[in-house]
């Protein structure tokens, strides 16, 4: 006997014995246990047991593949849940198996797709080790019992590619997702903020679909039933994106909707979970309207904030009562407000202090998300560095129309202001930002190498863009005289 064959029949007796291990006990449950009750003892008892059997005997991944390999462990080795989820009551109940892997077509770098099962259910998460990237948890189930759903969208190269993943039927036999801009003539929702933007041809990529059903798999996985996952590497724009599965003879089983949002991959890959939008009451609490007045080294720069508050530098009642309920904003420093100047369109633009708010981001719970120790350092320093900065005053320029109609021009906070990084912001093919006391104009370069030079009034300058939505770079600043005051860029 060879000693392939032996492992073979070693697993398939090792399984079997699990089964009927679980099934006596099941048995003797039934005298006691409710029909319904019995019943799922029966199923989570063949998980358990049939793990603790397999485990036992030095892990199904030991009998079934080497590391890396499809049915043994992931090349990444940590423990794949937190101590802050151990605390929370989340347990592994089975090791991480690979059940599916590959190369992305973009550089070549290897992904796994890694399993195991927890008390809240079978967690499915996405290696990469050469990046000693990794992160979850995915469910093998699409959610709300749909057909086809999407989990994860994960940015690669800065947004040179993009991975989606999901959830599909067990019978679908391809997934495909169309995104892209259509041809003028198509309707096609999609989130263009203005349709003067040039239309680009709709794309077309084919998802990678892994069927999950041999049984040994499926019982390191601590799972009964087949499941199949899917996997899609689009190249951009990653506009109007819809999933679409079918089955074996080009039915349509179902669609689902792609958001507009690749997630950066640096601090972990967060999957999206109908149950995990909890955080999102944070920022719905109102903000607070504050008397205290911003740094002494900020009113140097601003004249405006060195003169009283006057009648006029307040915005209509009304605005200034929707702005406690603007996102973000946790505190509104109502006595720094000042009106900077009016422009030729009659907009008023205001001058608004505001500290922000800090939504919790630590994830619940019953919602597992799988770092790498490395990610988990550089994910508490992200974290503090997210809280010291709300803590910072920040200041945003609000456009206030004759028709109370308006928005937000331009935001930044003051490290910004004091090193001329001020934001210009463009609201379609107009642009605005802020410049300190003492400069008359700004120059301006544009993405096609040519300069403009405009005035500043109250301490913002507004200028027109050449091309729709063009953000361009501040490089001087002169005085009255045309003197430069400081080089930029």
């Amino acid at each position: 006997m060879s000693e392939h064959d032996f492992v073979e029949r070693l697993g398939d007796e090792l399984t079997a014995a699990a089964r009927r291990q679980a099934q006596r006990r099941a048995a003797g449950w039934r005298r006691v246990l409710p029909s319904s009750l019995a019943r799922r003892a029966h199923g989570r008892a063949l998980v358990l047991v049939g793990a603790v059997a397999l485990l036992g005997a030095g892990g199904t991944a030991g009998l079934l593949a080497t590391r890396g390999e499809v049915g043994g462990p992931p090349s990444l080795t940590f423990a794949r849940i937190s101590p802050q989820q151990r605390a929370a009551g989340v347990k592994p109940l089975t090791r991480p198996v690979v059940f599916a892997r590959g190369r992305l077509a973009y550089d070549g770098r290897p992904w796994q797709l890694v399993g195991f099962q927890t008390t809240r259910g079978l967690c499915i998460e996405i290696d990469f080790p050469r990046q000693d990237r990794s992160g979850g948890c995915g469910s093998p189930d699409p959610r709300r019992g749909r057909p086809l759903d999407w989990q994860a969208q994960i940015a690669i190269a800065r947004l040179a590619r993009g991975l989606v993943l999901g959830a599909v039927d067990p019978t679908a036999a391809t997934v495909r997702i169309r995104h892209g801009v259509p041809r003028p003539g198509k309707r096609f929702m999609t989130p263009i903020p203005n349709a003067r933007q040039p239309l680009r041809r709709v794309g077309y990529a084919r998802a990678r679909v892994i069927h999950v059903r041999e049984p040994r798999l499926l019982a390191a996985l601590g799972r009964r039933r087949p499941f199949a996952y899917w996997l899609a590497e689009l190249r951009p724009p990653y506009l109007g994106m819809l999933a679409e599965a079918r089955g074996a003879r080009g039915e349509l089983l179902g669609r689902a909707g792609v958001p507009y949002q690749m997630n950066d991959t640096s601090a972990g890959i967060r999957f999206q979970s109908y149950a995990c939008a909890g955080h999102d009451a944070e920022l719905l609490r109102p903000a607070r309207f504050v008397s205290t007045l911003p740094p002494r080294a900020l009113r140097a720069r601003i004249a405006a904030l060195r003169r009283p508050q006057r009648a006029s530098d307040l915005p209509p009642r009304a605005f200034l009562d929707g702005m406690l309920h603007m996102p973000f904003h946790a505190t509104v420093e109502v006595d720094a407000i000042r009106l900077l100047r009016t422009t030729a369109q009659g907009e008023r633009l205001y001058l608004v202090p505001t500290t922000e708010h800090v939504p919790d981001l630590t994830p619940r719970s019953d919602c597992l998300r799988t770092l790498t120790p490395h990610q988990r350092e550089r994910e508490a320093m992200l974290e503090r560095r997210v809280r010291a900065f709300a803590r910072q005053v920040r200041l945003t320029v609000y456009a206030v129309g004759p028709r109370l109609s308006g928005g937000t021009v331009a935001a930044f906070d003051v490290s910004a202001y004091r090193h001329g990084r001020a934001l210009a912001v463009s609201r379609g093919r107009q642009l605005a930002g802020m410049a300190p006391d003492g400069v008359a104009r700004v120059g301006l370069r544009f993405r096609d190498g040519s300069r403009a030079e405009v005035p500043v009034i109250g301490n913002v300058w507004i200028a027109t863009a050449r091309h729709l939505d063009e953000h361009p770079r501040v490089v001087l600043w002169l005085d009255g005289q045309g003197h430069v005051l400081r080089q930029l860029g």
